[in-house]
């Protein structure tokens, strides 16, 4: 791995970036304004891509976060909420996330939540 010079003249090594595609697959059906559009991850993508900055950055293979670790910070009910949201219509999803504050769920949202937690 090629190491870059820092502003202090030591060598340090590039910076790990990791991004997928199927993290833009998660949207809000029912609000296209919601702020966590995939436009927007979409565009800071694009930004970046642009400046130079992924090529300069070490790219890291993304993964799924597992159950076991998806149950250090959240219950099994709610990783449950989820899942079923792979399955779930558009109208289910919505009502389901009346109850939880700005969340919103789609099909895609269980891959792409494990996926950005996986890959942290």
């Amino acid at each position: 791995e090629q190491a870059i010079a820092s502003a202090e003249g030591k060598d340090r090594k590039k910076t790990g970036l990791m991004y997928d595609d199927r993290m833009l697959l998660h949207l809000c059906p029912w609000d296209p304004h919601h702020i966590e559009t995939p436009a927007r991850l979409a565009r800071i993508w694009s930004r970046c891509t642009q400046l130079g900055l992924v090529d300069k950055c070490s790219r890291l293979p993304t993964r799924e976060a597992t159950d076991d670790e998806l149950k250090l910070y959240h219950t099994e009910k709610f990783i449950s909420v989820f899942e079923a949201s792979r399955t779930a219509t558009a109208e289910e999803n919505r009502k389901t996330c009346e109850t939880y504050d700005s969340v919103y769920l789609c099909p895609d949202t269980a891959t792409a939540a494990r996926l950005a937690t996986g890959s942290s």
